[in-house]
């Protein structure tokens, strides 16, 4: 499955804790993840393997520095990767956004990343 695949490459990676959906509080420094969509392309002969999904990914920190540090380990280790992720096999990662934002509410700053992953089922 590749929520469970895109998890345990994240959490080999990104050198902070990781957690699925929420941010637990105070839990900063820390990465959260969703699926944002996902694709099941169609062919003549049936459902194509190469499937693609993309993912949110944000990197919550309590300086602006230090939410950049993290979404830079992530974007070296996912973008133009091609390979193994977790049970699954990476045939490409997109970076389709990064954005930096403040959330006064929590005083953490965030990271917003948007990664396009295609795999093979």
């Amino acid at each position: 499955m590749i929520e469970e695949s895109f998890y345990t490459y994240l959490a080999a990676n990104a050198g902070v804790d990781v957690y699925p959906g929420v941010l637990p509080q105070a839990a900063a420094p820390a990465v959260t993840y969703a699926k944002n969509a996902g694709t099941r392309d169609q062919t003549f002969s049936g459902v194509s393997s190469l499937q693609e999904v993309d993912f949110d990914v944000n990197c919550w920190a309590t300086s602006y520095l230090a939410s950049r540090t993290t979404a830079n380990t992530i974007m070296t280790a996912l973008v133009a990767y091609r390979g193994a992720m977790g049970s699954d096999h990476c045939d490409n990662a997109l970076l389709i956004r990064d954005i930096d934002l403040y959330e006064p509410e929590t005083k953490l700053y965030r990271a917003a990343l948007m990664f396009k992953i295609f795999y093979d089922l």
